[in-house]
Parts: structure tokens; sequence; C-alpha cells
């Protein structure tokens, strides 16, 4: 019996055409067969070796493939996928409805980056993951379907909460020395010394401004997104003024256009009423604000 060509046999272990199925329409659309066949099995084997979690669906959302490490991670089995098994029906996102990367993708024909999605295995386990999607477009432009990467986030998870944790208790101990201070001027306390407070103060406050007022922290933008946004690591509180930052996983090169999203977005929202608190207190070193 001779043996098949290592490419051969990864392609034929890991592709399956049928009548009218994603892969068949993409081969029906490939020239030269065989140098399919190669790229196939180049491709598949790099997947099929990650660690990282990794689909294909068509434009109708339904499953193509799925590779090992996201059957493992998933606890999904070959017989759980029919052929018109769609995404959404398997992993139950928390984004599948309204705000699915892989839709958004397909969409606008562009890639999407580090969005926190919640994901149900097969045993009913939440699991919080990292997608990246993008789409898979034919040479004439036609979008054939989309794909997704995934990562565990739970390392982001626990940073996440140990952050805002940080935010909420620095913001109460601004806000209780501020009525501490106030409390001491109303019951004649020094005037030297109340200044004294009131400028150890403002500098942890700006302290506290300069390292947790970041719109990546606020918005628990993942690294993914993080290392891709021009907005990192400078301009993390003027973000609204930079073109080309990755809000929502895309990039957004109009600034003009962005800023009704600005608008509505928690980060501008934080930073503004910060800057209106500061200049009230520039104003009336003496007033205190109740966060």
């Amino acid at each position: 019996m001779n043996k098949k060509s290592m490419d051969k046999r990864i392609y034929s272990e890991n592709i399956h055409f049928g009548e009218h199925s994603f892969f068949e329409r993409l081969i029906s659309r490939t020239k030269a067969y065989k140098e399919f066949q190669t790229m196939a099995a180049f491709v598949t084997s790099v997947y099929r070796g990650s660690d990282y979690p990794f689909i294909i669906v068509d434009s109708d959302m339904v499953l193509q493939y799925m590779n090992p490490a996201c059957r493992e991670f998933s606890h999904i089995k070959e017989g759980d996928i029919q052929e018109t098994t769609t995404c959404s029906s398997l992993f139950k996102s928390d984004l599948c409805e309204q705000q699915c990367p892989l839709k958004q993708a397909m969409k606008s024909k562009q890639m999407v980056t580090g969005i926190q999605v919640s994901v149900q295995d097969r045993k009913g386990v939440k699991h919080t993951i990292i997608v990246n999607a993008g789409p898979i477009i034919a040479r004439d432009g036609e979008v054939l379907g989309g794909f997704e990467i995934w990562r565990d986030a739970l390392p982001d998870v626990v940073a996440q909460e140990k952050n805002r944790k940080l935010r909420k208790d620095a913001s109460a101990h601004i806000s209780r020395l501020e009525s501490l201070t106030k409390e001491l001027e109303k019951n004649g306390g020094s005037s030297e010394v109340c200044l004294s407070i009131r400028d150890e103060l403002q500098r942890y406050t700006q302290e506290f401004d300069s390292n947790f007022t970041d719109c990546w922290d606020i918005m628990d933008c993942p690294s993914e997104r993080q290392v891709k946004c021009p907005a990192f690591p400078h301009n993390g509180k003027n973000c609204m003024e930079v073109p080309g930052t990755m809000c929502q996983g895309q990039k957004h090169p109009d600034v003009d256009l962005k800023v009704y999203e600005c608008m509505s977005c928690a980060s501008y929202k934080e930073h503004k009423e910060r800057c209106s608190l500061g200049v009230k207190r520039n104003e009336n070193p003496s007033a205190t604000t109740a966060r």
C-alpha cells in the first residue's frame, strides 16, 4: 500500500467535503486544485495543532470547522455537530443576538479584535473568553463566511476585578479625606494644616487619575486591542481626539465620525466628570464634592 504524503494525510483527516459544503464552494473557486490541497493541508495542520480554539462558519453562521482545542475547551464531540448546526446553538454566547463579533466582521469585511464574550460549554459551564474574528472573502469580494480565534479570559477577568476594586477603594478614600478636611475646617482647625492636607489630597487625586483612569482600564480592553490601538499607552485620557482607536474591536479612523459614539462611551463620560470636578476644586479649594 502506497503511503500518502504528509499534506494529503493531514488534508484528508481535517477537511471533509460534502455536497454544497463551504469548502466545496472554496474549491470551485480555485483554479489549481492541487495548490489548494497543499494550502488547505498547511492551514488546517496549523490550527489543528494550535492551543487556541478556532472555528469557521459560513455566511449563515453554520459551523464548518472546529479545531481540537475548541472541542476540548467546549466539551463538544463530533456527533454534537450536524450539517445545520450554528455556532450560537452550541456556545450560547451573551453577544450572539446583538453584538456578535463574527457578524460584525462579515458585515464590515474587517477584523474584530479583542472582544470579551461569555460562552457556555456542552456541560453548561460558562466561560469568559477573548475573541478575535475575521471575514473570509472571495476574490470577487463576496463574503463566504468568517472565523474566530479564542483564548481563555480568566487572567483578564481577575486583573479587571482587582483594578475595579483599587479604583473603587481609591475613590472612596479621596471622598472620605475631603469630608474629614471639611469637618476639620468647620471645627476651627489650623488653616495651615488644612491647606497642607488639601495639597496632599490633590497630589493623591492626580496620582489616582494618572494611574487608574486610562480608557483601556475603564473599558476593560484586553491586551490584543491595546497593542493595536494608537491611544495606548500615552493617550488614554484623550482617546476621543485620537484617530484610528480600536473602539468595539475595530478601527475608527475618522475623529469627526466617531465623536457620536464617544458621547455615549463610559470612558468619555468619566473623564468629562473628572474634568468638571477638577475645575470646581481649582475654583474653590475649600469645596468638597461627594463622589
